[in-house]
């Protein structure tokens, strides 16, 4: 069996989980678990990937605008609600 950590295959996460603990430590986000939240990340992201590669969009805008939009969507949603709004 192979492990996820002992493998390159985890190191993307790793980076990812790295980068909200230092947003995190630089008051950038103020709540929440940095490994809840880079798991969230990590799947949002290989869901959105599975579908652009299982699926063909009727859209207008290109893959990377759509994978931005929802990137930004997830981190703006995750700062209103640690800044205490209601989403």
């Amino acid at each position: 069996m192979i492990s996820l950590i002992d493998s390159g295959r985890f190191k993307g996460f790793e980076l990812l989980e790295s980068g909200l603990k230092a947003a995190m430590d630089d008051g950038s986000i103020t709540q929440g678990d940095d490994r809840l939240i880079a798991t969230s990340v990590w799947s949002m992201l290989h869901g959105l990937t599975s579908l652009l590669l299982n699926f063909d969009f009727p859209t207008e805008k290109s893959n990377d605008e759509l994978i931005s939009f929802t990137i930004d969507t997830f981190f703006k949603g995750l700062s209103r609600c640690v800044s205490g709004l209601t989403p």
